[in-house]
């Protein structure tokens, strides 16, 4: 029996708590074996959540003397954790197998000094605030988690479940995870040097009207061998205007810009497909080679290495 705890507050992001618990709830179904505890950061056992549901934990965090096989602290930007808090933490670091945040929860690891010189991630809003307080912990903002030794962290809302799955693949295998996130039907499992944001989902934010069909154009004909003068010229602009633009809007080239979404189409069609490389190539519109030594510049890993994170 491997026991899971969470440390949670008031108020609290549900998707920061259930997330991962639906995952490890989801594992028991398929025959593993966690148990669940949820321990509140205060004496009152009642939670609230953002979305005004209340929520009833398990035990006052003092009051716990259970086992810990990994430790999950949850997040409050709003409230500065207590120091019995971060003793605590700091105390059952040394006995748990695994000590990990969710969000904010970054900033309670950070407090206790279990994060010092160690890589870390937490949400992309609270990025400058993190780093202003914490100078001597290396923030990887890009990655929806990371892990240094035994100490995970993730950026929190939907990448708790990300970083559950990969908890749960450590246990029991890449075969258990998978299955477990077919169930949930998740669309995918992303490994933690995936970014927090999608080219694609940078593309819907950043976009002006004139370019809003140029993406979805780039997409579908992502296969061609595309110019600069061609995207111009499918918007109507002198290529030398589309250029200035393009940079002003995305603070890239559209060279780069499309090597970016090739690499994306790349990445989806190694999570989700049994192509060989030479076919995925062919798709994304670019040489074999040139397309690997792009993917590893961007990734940081090989198309092999990538794709054995999703068998």
């Amino acid at each position: 029996m491997r026991t899971i705890v969470f440390i949670a507050h008031s108020p609290l992001q549900g998707l920061d708590v259930f997330g991962p618990v639906e995952i490890f709830t989801a594992a028991n179904f398929y025959k593993e074996n966690y148990k669940i505890v949820l321990l509140s950061s205060t004496k009152s056992k009642t939670l609230k959540a953002h979305s005004g549901i209340t929520v009833v934990a398990d035990k006052y965090f003092k009051d716990y003397k259970g086992p810990i096989d990994t430790l999950i602290v949850t997040g409050n930007p709003d409230k500065k954790p207590s120091k019995e808090l971060l003793d605590w933490i700091k105390l059952k670091f040394k006995s748990t197998r695994r000590l990990c945040s969710v969000c904010t929860g970054a900033f309670i690891l950070a407090e206790s000094g279990l994060l010092k010189n160690k890589k870390a991630t937490t949400h992309w809003m609270w990025e400058q605030s993190f780093k202003n307080q914490f100078k001597d912990v290396e923030l990887d903002i890009s990655s929806i988690w990371t892990k240094d030794g035994k100490v995970y962290t993730s950026a929190g809302v939907s990448t708790g479940i990300d970083l559950a799955l990969a908890l749960v693949e450590e246990d029991f295998g890449a075969a258990a995870a998978l299955q477990i996130a077919k169930g949930l039907v998740l669309f995918l499992r992303r490994s933690g040097n995936q970014k927090q944001f999608s080219q694609m989902l940078l593309n819907q934010e950043k976009e002006k009207d004139q370019f809003t069909d140029l993406n979805l154009w780039l997409q579908e004909n992502i296969k061609k061998d595309i110019s600069v003068e061609e995207m111009a010229q499918h918007i109507g602009m002198s290529p030398r205007n589309f250029s200035r633009q393009f940079k002003l809007i995305f603070n890239h080239g559209p060279a780069e810009h499309l090597r970016k979404l090739r690499i994306e189409k790349a990445q989806k069609l190694l999570e989700a497909s049994n192509m060989d490389w030479k076919r995925i190539s062919s798709l994304c519109g670019m040489p074999n080679e040139a397309l690997r030594r792009a993917f590893i510049r961007e990734t940081g890993i090989s198309p092999q290495d990538y794709k054995k994170r999703y068998k």
